[in-house]
């Protein structure tokens, strides 16, 4: 049975003048597009907050009784309200409204943004689409770009475009309902950087050409990988240098893998020994250690040199400008030494070895600055400025990531505890064992462990386990 998977390819754009410009005028007017839903969003959502207060929280205000849940939630917050006459900002005391449960939103968001009435969200795109002009003057809360001619290029863009702006909009309060995430922000102009294409999308593969509906002209592209099956989406994007890059999601058949034993490794990642004297990487349970190179730290002396050169420039000045696009040129090169050397690293793995067996961490909270040893574990929290400068420059997360998707259903993530106190011969488990013991005798079998290597055949060991238990499964299912 064929399964369907998606993959994006990614390739280097070269547009003309006129598709430059076409490209910004997209990517602006799609920017002041997501600020306008987005203000409808934040109304309705306003609506509904202040209903709810009245419906639930009333009720209570005046009564001697109050529930538990009532008592725990503040009545008052301090509020920061700017005075337009002074400009300055003043402290006011105002209702605390509490936040919505989900419940008030079954579907997500509110009904009118659901694609149905004369109130929805896709009415209001047609509208705009209709009456460009009238629409720009719009007065968008803290939005001093919003002028009167700067959108008559709204016609132009195609449907598909603009609606995708509003499954970005849907899909950020998405999050916030349903999964608990911040209240969507109004992103800035210089943050907003891609637009994408879901049809009106045609490859010229033998020239290294795209066309995409109402762009003028045929788009040229470094064409260096094939794609494979259906194209679904064009993202086109700008990066901080006015670099410009397409991006093709395709969907096509795939083959169900054959499960087997065979190639499979273990990896330890070296989380808490990261810092300037270790550069020990990842360690494989075939004893290699993989040591990351230092880009930032081997450009923080041309870094200094130019961030102090532009510090003595005027703002907007020739100077200024020519030093700051040097400043971007920098980092451009270590991010892309360090996409490099993870790609290569990651395409090794997943040719060599059948399964990759990693450990299944949180890595959101390394990077957090430890202000009271006492409350947090001392492994789980950076404790000086320098191991949290050498964990931001391991990209763990990135790895991970390359992993997963170069790997697919191949990548295990297993459970880290005891990875390393756990001797792989006897399976005894060194409890006083500290960060700095990094070499260890077990005091069972009297093995001598490498503390890296022996979490890494650990965790092999879980990950075989997992896959034997899968092979039993399709034994039984294939009867």
């Amino acid at each position: 049975m064929t399964t369907k998977k998606k993959m994006a390819f990614k390739y280097r754009a070269y547009p003309t003048r006129s598709q430059q410009t076409y490209f910004d005028e997209t990517i602006h007017s799609c920017w002041w597009f997501y600020r306008f839903v987005l203000h409808h969003y934040e109304d309705d959502h306003k609506i509904a907050k202040k209903s709810y207060y009245d419906e639930e929280f009333s009720w209570y205000e005046n009564r001697a009784y109050h529930p538990y849940w009532y008592r725990d939630i503040p009545k008052t917050k301090i509020k920061r309200i700017l005075n337009k006459k002074t400009g300055m900002y003043e402290e006011k005391i105002v209702k605390n409204l509490p936040r919505i449960p989900n419940e008030c939103y079954i579907l997500g968001s509110p009904l009118r943004h659901q694609g149905t009435g004369n109130t929805s969200t896709y009415k209001l795109l047609q509208k705009i689409r209709d009456f460009a002009p009238q629409f720009s003057r719009y007065n968008l809360p803290r939005n001093k770009f919003t002028q009167v001619n700067s959108r008559y290029n709204l016609p132009n863009i195609p449907a598909v475009v603009m609606q995708e702006v509003l499954e970005r909009v849907a899909h950020a309060f998405d999050k916030f309902w349903k999964e608990g995430g911040g209240y969507p922000n109004y992103p800035k102009e210089r943050n907003y950087r891609s637009v994408t294409w879901t049809s009106g999308i045609t490859i010229y593969k033998e020239e290294g050409l795209i066309k995409l509906s109402r762009m003028p002209g045929l788009l040229q592209i470094v064409y260096h990988t094939p794609i494979k099956g259906v194209i679904k989406r064009a993202n086109v994007s700008k990066d901080i240098l006015g670099q410009y890059y397409v991006s093709l999601m395709c969907e096509f058949a795939e083959e169900p893998e054959v499960l087997s034993g065979k190639g499979v490794v273990g990896i330890d990642m070296n989380i808490k020994a990261i810092d300037f004297s270790t550069r020990s990487f990842i360690t494989l349970s075939t004893g290699e250690k993989i040591d990351i190179p230092r880009w930032y730290t081997e450009a923080t002396e041309k870094l200094t040199k130019i961030q102090h050169a532009i510090s003595k420039c005027s703002p907007g000045s020739d100077e200024w400008r020519k030093h700051n696009r040097h400043l971007k040129h920098l980092y451009e090169n270590v991010s892309n030494k360090k996409k490099n050397w993870l790609n290569c690293l990651t395409a090794r793995l997943s040719r060599e070895f059948e399964y990759v067996v990693i450990e299944d961490l949180d890595l959101t909270t390394f990077h957090k600055k430890r202000k009271n040893p006492e409350e947090v574990p001392d492994m789980q929290l950076a404790g000086e400025r320098g191991v949290r400068k050498a964990w931001t420059e391991t990209p763990f997360g990135e790895f991970k990531r390359q992993l997963g998707y170069k790997m697919g259903g191949r990548l295990i993530a297993v459970n880290p505890a005891y990875t390393s106190q756990t001797c792989n011969k006897c399976g005894y488990r060194n409890t006083e064992l500290t960060l700095a013991d990094r070499v260890w005798k077990c005091p069972k079998c009297g093995s001598e462990l490498d503390r890296d290597v022996n979490a890494a055949v650990n965790i092999r060991g879980d990950g075989l386990a997992f896959i034997n238990g899968l092979i039993k499964k399709q034994e039984e299912k294939n009867g």
